[in-house]
């Protein structure tokens, strides 16, 4: 949340992007992001992580995950 609050989060974005590739290559998933983008992943996660204030980082991505599952795309825009 500090890092967030003070713009010094690149490493995090940066951190969930690669994650977010990960769960694609090894789900069914073309993208697991579905409609959304990174600007809103990240604004999930900060108000995730205001909530619930003893999880981890990790912790609250994989929330994210599970919460984006059931919306993600599956193929590529035509």
């Amino acid at each position: 949340m500090e890092a967030r609050k003070n713009r010094y989060d690149t490493g995090y974005v940066s951190w969930v992007t690669g994650f977010l590739t990960a769960v694609n290559i090894h789900t069914s998933a073309y993208s697991i992001l579905g409609t959304t983008d990174m600007y809103g992943a990240m604004l999930w996660l900060e108000n995730y992580c205001k909530k619930n204030p003893l999880k981890g980082f990790t912790e609250a991505v994989m929330a994210l995950v599970f919460q984006l599952t059931p919306k993600r795309t599956t193929q590529a825009p035509k």
